[in-house]
């Protein structure tokens, strides 16, 4: 299976689970604000339930434990608000592996897994810094990456984007969004994507 035909798939079946949370997206701080940790952590509706429903209904996802002081910097390098699945992520988990492994959903980070900031080579934010040209958010057993892109690759803005090992280039999913991504995921939506990668039963 393609695959963009694999993803597509399976969206529509996650995409009613990310509709109360489509607001969620990631809150930048505007140009010149530099925001603390607990400005980008104390705000009204947290993604983080949200989070932890999907993952507890797909019942094939397991969360690491963070260490607080790394989930504490990550989430300030990336300066996004925890309403948004991505600071959500960053602060509450040291990350998600899905599906037995074949999906790894970046978060605070852990001994095995890099956190998000580390992930994109973020450094302490600056009062003229932008949103990165794409972040990357996950990885796959295949060696494959998939990246929010902020106007840096091809696809709209703010689509997820995958590089995988068989074409070597970035392919638009028509997933638009971390939070459809996470919800996608966290759903049963790797059955159709890896559907024809794995050993049969």
């Amino acid at each position: 299976m393609h695959l963009r035909t694999g993803i597509a798939s399976s969206h529509d079946r996650a995409a009613h689970c990310a509709t109360t949370a489509q607001t969620r997206v990631a809150q930048w701080a505007p140009m010149g604000i530099i925001r603390s940790v607990q400005e980008l952590a104390d705000v009204e509706e947290p993604a983080w339930p949200q989070i932890l429903e999907w993952a507890q209904d797909g019942g094939r996802t397991q969360i690491l434990e963070r260490e607080p002081n790394r989930a504490a910097q990550a989430l300030f390098l990336l300066q996004v608000t925890t309403r948004s699945p991505i600071g959500a992520l960053a602060h509450a988990c040291g990350g998600l592996v899905v599906d037995h492994g074949w999906l790894r959903i970046l978060g605070a980070g852990t001994s095995e897994l890099a956190d998000l900031a580390t992930a994109n080579d973020l450094s302490d934010p600056t009062a003229d810094q932008g949103p990165p040209a794409h972040l990357v958010v996950a990885h796959d057993v295949l060696g494959g990456i998939f990246v929010v892109t902020g106007g840096g690759l091809a696809g709209e803005l703010g689509e997820i984007c995958y590089w995988g090992p068989d074409l070597l280039e970035w392919t638009p999913l028509g997933i638009v969004g971390h939070v459809d991504l996470v919800a996608w995921a966290l759903t049963g939506g790797t059955d159709d994507l890896y559907t024809d990668l794995r050993w049969p039963d």
